[in-house]
């Protein structure tokens, strides 16, 4: 009786957390049991939000701050969908330079497009607006070598970065 009383309530509860969190129990039990190696942004947010009340120890010093994110907000916009794959590793790169080699990239790109206007995607920075501008205004071909430069930039830079580091 006890038991039946034990899985009648389990039952409950997980039907109400995924009524609240639009979540699968399923979900939520592989990620806690580590058998799921991560949860999109949306559904971690959608747990984290309700879980927040019940932390202790070191995340209930943190439970008013969200949880981290790694990588730029652009990765996690919907306006990711839009972009060519060559648009995102564009901005990965970009993500990557310097100060002076941003400004580099920047002439170079704005000299072969002849200034074109800068998008408007929402989850950019004005640069990274102007970067797309030039780039998207670009024959295909002639982006695909100015992104093959680019890369050999960044390459560069990174390579000078970690020698710095070792």
């Amino acid at each position: 009786m006890d038991k039946e009383k034990n899985e009648s309530i389990k039952k409950s509860a997980d039907d109400h957390f995924s009524r609240v969190t639009n979540v699968r129990i399923e979900m939520l039990r592989r990620f806690i049991n580590r058998s799921a190696r991560d949860a999109k942004a949306e559904t971690w947010d959608k747990i984290y939000t309700t879980l927040k009340p019940f932390l202790s120890g070191a995340e209930a010093e943190t439970a008013n701050e969200p949880p981290p994110r790694l990588g730029p907000a652009y990765r996690r916009h919907n306006e990711l969908v839009a972009m060519t794959s060559n648009q995102k590793v564009l901005l990965d790169e970009f993500s990557m330079l310097s100060d002076a080699l941003r400004k580099q990239v920047l002439d170079r790109l704005a000299a072969a497009s002849q200034n074109a206007p800068a998008t408007e995607y929402k989850s950019l920075t004005a640069e990274e607006n102007q970067l797309m501008g030039y780039f998207t205004a670009l024959p295909e071909e002639d982006a695909e070598k100015q992104l093959l430069e680019i890369t050999a930039i960044a390459t560069t830079e990174l390579q000078r970065l970690r020698k710095e580091l070792l």
